[in-house]
């Protein structure tokens, strides 16, 4: 019984906690309370066991009773159970408005996000444009490319017999590709080329490739005409003087020496002779030689008439040149050195000489004349087409003595042996070259002995007759040093000027 009411003072203590009532209004059992296992211990007891459960179904009911809603337990639990939900409910608001501005948030930082992503997927359409034109441009170019290759290998073909691509072809190729000047490309190929292939591309590609322009310089008013001296100046339909453009540029005056020339009057009255250009010449009908009685070979060809017979072991393996060498008829003539003509009357600045082999006799009998002459140009033989002549090397070792340097030459003899006439490409091959119209400068490589305007005169004759525009700046320039002046400047300012138009 003791341990009866020791329960039960403990059931009503445990009734007193709002924490333990809160339960068992909630549950309405006690089976959980400390004192359940205590009346169960007492149940044991057989005379116990229906007064007990009598007991605590007495107290659950006055346990309901207490906390029953309406009763003043109940409310105060109630109320308690109230405010517990409205606190839970305000904490889930204040949850749902953090939660509403974190979505605020992150609905800020996605509109950002879907903005750049849009930028980033414009930008990479934009790219891949970019880079399908790419494609297509660089395969493009690389057709452009293939093509300009192919025609600058054919362009070497044609000048050079080379079936190849080479490394100076590819540089030409490149420069046409990177839009440079088509004559830039060509010099280019041909400078490049020089040291496989000689004198070849110089002598037949540049005067293609650097066409001649007008000289950039007016002729000083103070100057006394130009004057030319043409030995062999026997009028040719089908080509001109190779003087003729001087007349474009400044005055003239030519003295011409020819055999073949109508003389009327006394032998040393001179006829004037007008040119297939139209400009004059004042002709005497000598024929320069050392001053002695000469035999004068007239040829089937009479531009080959010469004071030498013709060397037909050596030329009838050419055909034609063999046919326009036989001689028809002979004549004994005089012959008159070159001092002693109104050659040597003043200075020269252009000595012409075209002699059919005798060159180096008429040079040789005409010192005088060299010494105060500027520029010659001379024909001269590389073989012996006449019996007897002097050679190339013996008449540049006549100039050199005389102070002249060799400059370049100015066209070349070749012919093509009979043997390939039956051949379609005939046309195309010139077997050897027998001679050659050679250019030679006073004081070229002395650098000293002649005056400003003796430069100057030089000058203009190696532009305008040979279009030598390196020579024709290094004269100028060396005239500037003498005087002070600054006509190469002019000159090549000049030069790049017309150039441009």
């Amino acid at each position: 019984m003791t341990t009866l009411l020791a329960g039960l003072s403990h059931v009503h203590h445990l009734l007193q906690r709002t924490d333990f009532t809160k339960i068992l209004y909630a549950t309405g059992k006690i089976a959980t309370l400390p004192v359940t296992a205590v009346a169960l211990r007492a149940s044991r007891r057989e005379h116990w066991g229906p007064k007990i459960r009598k007991l605590l179904t007495v107290l659950v009911c006055f346990a309901r009773r207490r906390l029953a809603p309406g009763s003043p337990l109940g409310d105060v639990l109630g109320i308690r159970e109230m405010r517990r939900q409205i606190a839970q409910r305000e904490a889930m608001a204040s949850d749902y408005a953090d939660t509403r501005q974190q979505l605020a948030a992150i609905s800020g930082n996605y509109a950002e996000v879907r903005r750049q992503l849009d930028v980033a997927t414009s930008t990479i359409a934009h790219l891949r444009k970019i880079e399908g034109r790419y494609e297509t441009m660089a395969a493009a170019d690389r057709e452009i490319r293939s093509g300009v290759q192919a025609f600058v290998d054919e362009l070497q073909r044609m000048l050079f017999e080379v079936h190849e691509t080479t490394s100076q072809s590819r540089s030409a190729a490149v420069l046409v590709a990177g839009n440079q000047p088509v004559e830039d490309t060509f010099a280019t190929l041909v400078n490049l080329s020089e040291p496989a292939h000689g004198a070849r591309p110089f002598q037949y590609v540049l005067p293609f490739l650097a066409p001649s322009v007008p000289f950039a310089l007016a002729w000083p008013a103070h100057m006394a005409p130009l004057r030319v001296v043409d030995v062999g100046s026997q009028e040719l339909d089908f080509e001109h003087d190779m003087f003729a453009p001087l007349r474009n540029v400044a005055p003239v005056e030519v003295i011409g020496f020819d055999p073949f020339a109508p003389v009327s009057g006394a032998p040393d009255t001179a006829v004037e002779v007008r040119r297939p250009d139209g400009g004059p010449t004042r002709t005497y009908g000598h024929l320069l030689a050392d001053g002695g009685p000469v035999t004068f070979h007239v040829n089937r060809f009479d531009a080959t008439s010469s004071t030498l017979p013709a060397n037909h072991v050596l030329t009838r393996p050419f055909g034609l040149l063999d046919l326009a060498l036989q001689t028809t008829e002979t004549r004994e003539l005089p012959s008159r050195r070159l001092d002693d003509t109104a050659a040597n009357t003043a200075p020269v600045d252009l000595l012409k000489i075209d002699v059919q082999g005798a060159a180096y006799t008429v040079l040789n009998h005409g010192r005088t004349v060299l010494q105060h002459t500027l520029v010659c140009h001379v024909e001269a033989e590389f073989a012996p087409v006449y019996l007897g002549e002097r050679l190339f090397a013996e008449i540049d070792e006549l100039l050199r003595e005389e102070g002249f340097g060799f400059v370049d030459f100015f066209s070349l003899g070749r012919q093509r042996y009979a043997a390939f006439e039956g051949s379609r490409a005939r046309a195309f091959h010139r077997g050897r070259t027998l001679w050659a119209d050679c250019i030679y400068v006073r004081g070229i490589d002395t650098h000293e002995g002649l005056t400003a305007d003796e430069l100057f005169r030089q000058a203009l004759i190696m532009h305008v007759c040979y279009n030598k525009q390196d020579l024709t700046a290094e004269l100028l320039g060396r005239s500037d040093t003498l005087v002070g002046g600054s006509l190469r400047d002019a000159y090549i300012s000049n030069l790049s000027t017309e150039k441009t138009r």
